[in-house]
C-alpha cells in the first residue's frame, strides 16, 4: 500500500509538471489539468481496494462501491445539471473516487508509516507497473472518447455523451 502510495505521488506529480509545462509553452486547453487529479482519485481508490481485499473484508469493499457510486451518481447529476460538460463531469468522477476514499480514512491512515520502497519496489516492480498501466489505460477508455466528442462536436454535446453513459 505504501509503494503503491508513493508511486502513485510521483506519477502525479511528473504528470502535472509535464501538462504544466505543455500548458506553458504550446497554449493547451486548461482541462488536460483534470488528468492528474482523475488519475490520483481513480488510483487511490484502486489501492484502498487492493488493501481491502488483501485483508478479506469484502462487507467494505462493497459498501465501499454503493458509496462511490452515490457520490458519483449525485455529483455527475448535480453539477452535470450546471454545466454538462465533459469537464464537469470527469471533476464529479474524480471528487466522488475521492470522498469514497476518505469515508475509508480509519482503515488505510494505520497502513501509512515510513518504508524503504528500494526492497519493496525490486520485489513488487511489475505488479505495479502493469496495474498502473492498466489503471492508465482504464482511465483513456472511459474518458477518450466523451473528449474526442467534445473536441468534434462541442462542449455541450460532449457533456450530454458523458451524462448519458454515466
Amino acid at each position: 500500500f505504501n509503494l503503491g502510495l508513493l508511486f502513485l505521488l510521483c506519477v502525479t506529480l511528473l504528470s502535472i509538471v509535464t501538462i504544466t509545462t505543455t500548458y506553458t509553452f504550446f497554449n493547451i486547453n486548461s482541462f488536460y489539468f483534470l488528468i492528474p487529479i482523475a488519475v490520483f482519485s481513480s488510483s487511490i481508490y484502486q489501492l484502498l481496494i487492493a488493501l481491502l481485499l488483501t485483508k478479506q473484508n469484502l462487507t467494505l469493499i462493497a459498501k465501499n462501491k454503493v458509496k462511490q457510486s452515490m457520490t458519483l451518481a449525485i455529483g455527475q447529476l448535480s453539477i452535470g445539471t450546471i454545466s454538462p460538460t465533459t469537464y464537469s463531469l470527469s471533476l464529479a468522477q474524480a471528487i466522488s473516487f475521492f470522498i469514497t476514499s476518505l469515508f475509508t480514512i480509519s482503515i488505510w491512515k494505520p497502513y501509512l508509516h515510513k518504508i524503504n520502497p528500494f526492497p519493496l519496489f525490486q520485489k513488487y516492480k511489475n505488479y505495479i507497473i502493469y496495474d498502473n498501466i492498466s489503471n492508465f489505460f482504464q482511465v483513456i477508455s472511459n474518458n477518450l472518447p466523451p473528449i474526442l466528442i467534445t473536441y468534434i462536436l462541442g462542449g455541450y454535446i460532449g457533456g450530454l455523451y458523458y451524462m448519458a453513459y454515466r
